[in-house]
């Protein structure tokens, strides 16, 4: 992208249900990304407490430090667009 050596990762992510925290002291969510579910659907809980639930046809992003538990309640696919 930049001079600063960063990269645009673009692709479609698969996965089963399962649930990850990201916490501050291991520096919180890797990048900056957004994402549009493509199937499934997906729970964020920011570390606040505030959930959002996001299903085929949503979009939200993630941006680089979030803290929460990313939760995947069902088979679950997107397309995303990430900068690492």
């Amino acid at each position: 992208m930049g001079d600063d050596g960063d990269s645009l990762l673009v692709g479609i992510w698969d996965c089963t249900p399962y649930a990850e925290v990201f916490m501050a002291e291991a520096e919180g969510y890797p990048a900056d990304e957004f994402c549009q579910v493509l199937q499934g659907s997906v729970t964020l809980t920011a570390a606040d407490g505030t959930a959002q639930t996001f299903s085929a046809g949503d979009s939200y992003v993630l941006n680089k430090g979030w803290c929460g538990e990313f939760r995947v309640n069902e088979p679950f696919r997107k397309y995303y667009v990430m900068a690492a």
